[in-house]
């Protein structure tokens, strides 16, 4: 069954990409936990959101407003256990910092994607790295956990009893279907894994939202743009400011004393034709807005070559029935917390094991993968 936005004229609207520098030090360089983070850093959540709506000449076409992970609990540091990422960094979806974000989604009539730690109740031993969307009604509609995880939990790491908490079905790939088209997030590391867009776009999603907090490094921006065209779908890219370590008081003033420069950046927002339409400027702080043509791009998905281009529809190309029997042995072993235990910090022996079994998996497939043995 089709929803029924589907069937609806979306008029075309901006997409905001906040590059923000948050307090991301959890914990401190001393290995102390800031107590007033999380209220600090939603405070300034609040604050560009309100901005947004008075700048541009236009800030009432803002519907969509994006935040980089981890930006309500800080990041972590490898020596960080478990057991601190769940007291100190990791919120509960919903629970008091999203209703936070869902008040002035209200106030202002806009969906708001926001990344963090997540303590699920329902699942207490570990945590995962979660990506939510709230709707103009104040209301979580989707919930994307990590796939491509490298210290959280993975939903393909308890992939035998997974339930997504918002379809209440096992949906790896949740796509939202909303008055600014159909929604998608993916998480930071996940852009190296080509198969999560492609489903996404598969799925009918119209907007990628890439929430990030990791290096701007050119190749992960052109990733990004090629992403874009082997889809035909909006690709966000939101990314922290550069990082400040220290600032320093002088007067009424705090200054920056010593910055990681070379930390965020490359916040941008791309077109289904892998165009940049609007990009940061730097690394500094600021907001990056792009505008979103939903009705124009599913004119462009019913067309076999994009007018006036000469790339072709690439998903309309995909030829499935050839990639499927290469996908049939396993390389990242799943289920290995239900039969190991969650990891106890970010480089532990169990997620080494894992890590290890993923290479020799992937040696053997050097031998399997000749036509002899592919059987279609």
């Amino acid at each position: 069954m089709v929803p029924e936005t589907s069937s609806q004229v979306i008029q075309p609207y901006s997409v905001c990409s906040v590059q923000a520098y948050f307090n991301n030090y959890n914990p401190n360089v001393r290995r102390e936990f800031p107590k007033t983070l999380k209220e600090q850093n939603l405070k300034l959540m609040c604050d560009y959101i309100d901005a947004c709506f008075y700048v541009g000449a236009n800030p009432g076409a803002v519907k969509v407003i994006c935040f980089p992970e981890f930006s309500i609990g800080g990041l972590y540091n490898p020596r960080t256990t478990t057991e601190e990422v769940k007291n100190y960094q990791a919120i509960t979806i919903p629970g008091p910092e999203t209703e936070v974000l869902a008040e002035k989604a209200k106030e202002h009539k806009v969906y708001i994607a926001a990344c963090n730690h997540e303590n699920d109740p329902q699942i207490p031993d570990f945590y995962f790295n979660t990506a939510f969307i709230i709707n103009p009604k104040g209301k979580i509609i989707l919930k994307y956990r990590k796939l491509n995880a490298a210290y959280a939990c993975s939903p393909h790491d308890i992939m035998s009893e997974y339930i997504n908490p918002i379809t209440k079905t096992k949906d790896f790939f949740p796509v939202v279907d909303t008055e600014a088209g159909r929604l998608a997030c993916f998480i930071c590391g996940d852009l190296g894994i080509p198969e999560i867009p492609r489903i996404y776009a598969l799925k009918g999603a119209e907007v990628l939202l890439h929430l990030s907090s990791g290096y701007s490094w050119e190749l992960a921006l052109q990733i990004l743009r090629v992403r874009a065209v082997d889809n035909t779908i909006y690709m966000v890219n939101e990314n922290w400011a550069a990082r400040v370590l220290t600032t320093a008081r002088v007067g009424d003033m705090d200054v920056v004393a010593s910055i990681d420069s070379r930390g965020g950046g490359g916040s941008m927002v791309i077109d289904y034709n892998g165009s940049i339409i609007a990009a940061a400027n730097g690394t500094a702080p600021q907001l990056v807005m792009g505008e979103i043509d939903i009705m124009t791009l599913r004119e462009e998905r019913k067309r076999w070559k994009q007018a006036g281009r000469n790339k072709g529809n690439f998903l309309a190309n995909t030829r499935t029935e050839l990639y499927a029997p290469f996908y049939a042995k396993t390389i990242f072993p799943p289920d290995q917390v239900l039969k190991e235990g969650p990891m106890t910090r970010q480089n532990d022996e169990t997620v080494m094991k894992r890590r290890q079994q993923a290479l020799e998996n992937l040696g053997s497939f050097y031998d399997f993968y000749s036509e002899n043995d592919v059987l279609y």
